[in-house]
C-alpha cells in the first residue's frame, strides 16, 4: 500500500555528528575496479555513479551516470579517473553492492557466496560490507519484535532503542580494529548507520499509529537525534540508505507544523509533497534532486491532470529552469497522449472535483444493442489514471463495445478513502446507463472490469450497496464482471481500516459475497505478492458456493501485474472468451 511503507527495522541513535568528506579534492589518481565470479557471470555488470532514483515502492533503480562493462570470462574490469572519495553502486545478478574507492584505489571485488575484496581499499570496503551485514542481522532481530517496540509510548520507544544500539556500537568498534581502514570509510560507515536507522525513526508515528490506533503525543524534542545526520551532502544522493531517509525526512518533517496529522489517514501527496520539498532549508543540489525524484514519481503514478498545477506552481515559484524546461516536454507527451480517446466527458461531480470517463468508440458505433465495457484502473486506491486504461480500452473497442475508462477519486489526489472511489464507480455505471441510448448501448449489457484495486472497485458494484445513498442501487450494478488481481479480503491488516473509516469489513468482497451475482470471471496468478493465493482461493471458494457459474482462473506461476511469458496475452483471450459466451462481442480481436 502506497502510504504505509515497509517498517519493520530499527532506529539507533548515533553520538556523532556526520558530514562525509565525499568533495575534498586531492590530486586525479586512476583507479580501477576488477569483478571476479566463481560461477554463473553475467554478460555485463553495471558501475553506476550518478543519484539514484527511488519510485513509490522504493526499489532503487539504474541512474544517469552508469557504465555498463562487459564480463569476458569470469572478469570484468574498468578503470576511470578520481580526484576524490567516492561511492559508487556495482550492479551484478540482481544485486546491487555499494563500493567505497579513493584515488588511485586498485580493487578487486570477488563475488561468490559471499562478497569479499582484495587489493587497495579492500579493508574499507570489507568494512562497509559488514556494517551493511550488522544493519541487517539488526534489522531481522527486530522483524521478530516489531509490535512490542513500536506499541511503547514515545520516550519507552526511545529507551529500548537505546539498549539495541548498544549492542551495534559494540560490534561496529570491533570490526574497525579488525579491518585496516581511512578516516574517510570510518566516517560513511558511520552515516550508513545514521541513514538506515534515522529513517526508522522517522517512521515511529505512523507504525505505532497503526498497531495501536492511536496517534503518539510526541515529545517536542522526539526527532532531536535527527539534527547530527547531514541531509545537504549531495555527495551521498548516489547512496540507496542516504536517499531512502532523505525521502522520508521530507515527508516526517515537513508535517511538523500541523503536529504531524498529515502522515495519518488519507491524505492529498501531491501538492504536500512540492510544499515540503519548497519549504526545506537544504542545498540547491539537493533540493533540485528532490524536485526531479518528485515530478519523476508523479509522471509515473499519476494523470497528467492531476500533476499538471503542481507543475504550475513550480513554475511560478522558480522561473523557467533546465528542469521546468524538461517536464514541460513531457507534459506535451502526455497531453498527446490524452488525445487518444474519442471523447472525454464528465460523469461526476463531487466535492468540486470533476470526475472524468475517457471514451473509446467501436467502428459500428451507430450499430445500436452494443455492450458497454467500463474499465478501472489500479493503484492501490492511491495511485493512477484513466490513461492506464488505454489499452484495454482500445481492445474492447475493437471487438465492437463502446469501452470507457474511468477516472475515480484517489487517496494521494483528492485526500478521499475507499468508500469514495466505491460510490464512484457506481455512480459512473448509473452514468453510462443515462447515456445508453444515445451512444446506441443495451443498457442490459454492461460490463464492469479493472484491475488490481480497480477490479475490486468493479466487484464492488455488484455486490456492496455503496454509501452515497442518492446513487440509485440497481442502477449501479453490472450485468457482467471481469477482475483481474484483485484484492478480495479488505480486513488483511490495518492500512485498509485507515482508509475505510476504521471499517474495512464494509469494503472487502469477502465479507459481502452473497447469491445473485452477474456473470463473473475471476482471473489472478499463483503468485501474486498484493493479493495471495490464500486469499484468492478463499474468497472463489465463497463466491463458488453462492454462484456457481463463476469462471475461475488461476494461472501457474504468475505474479500481480502478468509479466512473466505469455500471461497477459492469456487473460486477453480469457476476457474476450468470456465476453463472446455472453452475447457481448460483435467480432473477433487480432
Amino acid at each position: 500500500m502506497p502510504l504505509l511503507r515497509p517498517f519493520i527495522f530499527i532506529v539507533i541513535i548515533l553520538p556523532f555528528p556526520v558530514t562525509i568528506p565525499m568533495t575534498v579534492a586531492a590530486t586525479e589518481s586512476k583507479t580501477s575496479i576488477t569483478v571476479t565470479f566463481a560461477d554463473n557471470p553475467p554478460a555485463q555488470v553495471e558501475v553506476a555513479t550518478g543519484p539514484v532514483r527511488i519510485d513509490d515502492g522504493w526499489s532503487i533503480q539504474s541512474a544517469p551516470g552508469t557504465r555498463q562493462i562487459n564480463v569476458a570470462g569470469s572478469t570484468a574490469t574498468t578503470s576511470f579517473d578520481l580526484d576524490q572519495a567516492v561511492i559508487y553502486r556495482l550492479n551484478h545478478n540482481g544485486q546491487s553492492t555499494s563500493l567505497f574507492l579513493s584515488p588511485g584505489d586498485n580493487l578487486t571485488v570477488h563475488v561468490d557466496q559471499k562478497i569479499r575484496f582484495s587489493g587497495d581499499g579492500a579493508g574499507s570496503n570489507q568494512l562497509l560490507s559488514e556494517v551493511g551485514n550488522l544493519l541487517f542481522q539488526a534489522e531481522q532481530s527486530l522483524a521478530t519484535d516489531t509490535s512490542a517496540l513500536y506499541v511503547k509510548l514515545p520516550n519507552a520507544f526511545l529507551e529500548a532503542l537505546n539498549d539495541r544500539k548498544t549492542d551495534t556500537l559494540e560490534a561496529y568498534s570491533q570490526l574497525t580494529i579488525e579491518q585496516p581502514v581511512t578516516e574517510a570509510a570510518r566516517v560513511w560507515a558511520e552515516a550508513q548507520i545514521n541513514y538506515r536507522f534515522g529513517l526508522f525513526l522517522l517512521l515511529y508515528p505512523v507504525v505505532h499509529e497503526s498497531i495501536t490506533h492511536q496517534r503518539p503525543a510526541l515529545p517536542g524534542d522526539f526527532f532531536a537525534a535527527l539534527d547530527i545526520i547531514d541531509i545537504n551532502n549531495a555527495g551521498a544522493l548516489n547512496a540507496p540508505d542516504f536517499v531512502r531517509y532523505l525521502d522520508k525526512y521530507v515527508d516526517v518533517m515537513g508535517a511538523r507544523e500541523d503536529n504531524f496529522n498529515a502522515l495519518f489517514g488519507p491524505q492529498e501527496r501531491l501538492h504536500t509533497r512540492y510544499e515540503n520539498i519548497r519549504k526545506l532549508s537544504v542545498d540547491t543540489g539537493i533540493k533540485n534532486y528532490l524536485f526531479a525524484q518528485m515530478f519523476n514519481d508523479f509522471q509515473t503514478s499519476y494523470g497528467v491532470k492531476d500533476w499538471q498545477p503542481v507543475f504550475e506552481r513550480y513554475s511560478t515559484d522558480y522561473g523557467n529552469t533546465p528542469l521546468a524546461r524538461s517536464i514541460a516536454s513531457d507534459q506535451f507527451e502526455a497531453e498527446k497522449q490524452r488525445r487518444k480517446p474519442d471523447s472525454i466527458e464528465i460523469y461526476r461531480r463531487v466535492d468540486g472535483i470533476q470526475l472524468e470517463a475517457h471514451i473509446f468508440f467501436p467502428k459500428q458505433h451507430s450499430q445500436p444493442g452494443k455492450a458497454a465495457y467500463l474499465f478501472f484502473h489500479g493503484g492501490g486506491w492511491a495511485i493512477g489514471s484513466p490513461e492506464w486504461g488505454y489499452r484495454e480500452s482500445e481492445r474492447m473497442a475493437a471487438l465492437g463495445m463502446l469501452a470507457i475508462t474511468f477516472e475515480y477519486r484517489l487517496i494521494d489526489v483528492h485526500g478521499s478513502d475507499i468508500p469514495n472511489a466505491v460510490d464512484d464507480v457506481r455512480a459512473a455505471i448509473v452514468w453510462v446507463r443515462e447515456q445508453a441510448e444515445g451512444w446506441g448501448v443495451d443498457p442490459e449489457k454492461v460490463v464492469a472490469a479493472g484491475f488490481s484495486a480497480g477490479a475490486h472497485l468493479a466487484g464492488t458494484t455488484a455486490m456492496l450497496e455503496g454509501f452515497d445513498t442518492s446513487i440509485a442501487s440497481s442502477d449501479g450494478r453490472p450485468n457482467a464482471l471481469i477482475m483481474q488481481s484483485s484484492s478480495y479480503d479488505l480486513s488483511k491488516n490495518d492500512w485498509f481500516r485507515t482508509v475505510s473509516r476504521g471499517r474495512p469489513e464494509s469494503v472487502s468482497l469477502q465479507h459481502n459475497v452473497s447469491a445473485g451475482l452477474p456473470p463473473t470471471l475471476l482471473i489472478h496468478g499463483s503468485r501474486d505478492h498484493l493479493a495471495p493465493l490464500q486469499e484468492f482461493t478463499a474468497f472463489t471458494d465463497l463466491i463458488k458456493a453462492t454462484n456457481p457459474d463463476t469462471e475461475v482462473h488461476l494461472l501457474s506461476g504468475v505474479g500481480h501485474f502478468f509479466r512473466e511469458g505469455d500471461a497477459s496475452s492469456q487473460a486477453s483471450a480469457l476476457k474476450e472468451k468470456f465476453l463472446h459466451k455472453l452475447g457481448y462481442v460483435i467480432q473477433s480481436g487480432q
